[in-house]
């Protein structure tokens, strides 16, 4: 399965996301996503000023052609 690596802001995922941090997959949870008066939108307290990969799978379907999740 391949997958499409992208830098987002942290505002831009949402739950069900998969994300990299750290060299490591984690699927986003509503719980890791919070607001923070200084900083914006934050990912487990961390609010990844750079930005966050977001990992997009590219998922092959019958009949040709891909899905993406």
């Amino acid at each position: 399965m391949a997958f499409i690596k992208k830098t987002v802001n942290v505002s831009d995922i949402r739950n069900g996301d998969t994300v990299e941090v750290l060299g490591k997959l984690e699927t986003v949870s509503r719980e890791h996503i919070k607001h923070n008066e200084l900083f914006g939108y934050t990912y487990k307290g961390d609010p990844f000023l750079s930005g966050i990969t977001k990992v997009v799978f590219k998922v092959p379907i019958a009949g040709g052609g891909f899905r993406y999740e």
